[in-house]
């Protein structure tokens, strides 16, 4: 993905019409346009989207479980998905049932609003996603 995301640099230079070695975030945000690591991390929140509002087919109902504890716990993590254990960095972190726990605990974060339609819960994530630039 480092080579795509290079590439995907060099194109919003040429595009902005800037210098080969000018810091692209500037010019991510100026145009509006998502950088690679974030269009993937958007289809993760779209996914965990569809699962809250149970828009996804029923193998995945049983896929994420809220945290849910006997004992007084923070109101920070009320609502937060539990993150099941891994067995190996590479393929446990990159795993669906870990990386959209981690995703929908991320969007908690961010007070997005989990019910709004697709549509609008997409501008609102990317805005957000291209205000990080800045």
């Amino acid at each position: 993905l480092t080579r795509v995301f290079k590439l995907q640099q060099q194109a919003i230079r040429i595009i902005a019409f800037t210098d080969y070695y000018a810091p692209t975030s500037r010019l991510f945000s100026q145009l509006g346009i998502l950088k690679l690591e974030d269009v993937i991390k958007l289809n993760a929140f779209l996914f965990m989207h569809d699962w809250y509002n149970k828009k996804l087919p029923g193998a995945f109902n049983n896929f994420f479980h809220h945290k849910s504890s006997t004992k007084q716990t923070r109101i920070s993590d009320q609502g937060h998905l539990f993150l099941p254990t891994r067995r190996t960095e590479k393929y446990g972190t990159n795993n669906i049932k870990y990386k959209g726990a981690v995703v929908f605990n991320e969007l908690l974060n961010l007070n997005v609003d989990l019910f709004k339609p697709k549509v609008s819960f997409k501008k609102e994530v990317k805005s957000l996603l291209i205000a990080g630039y800045a």
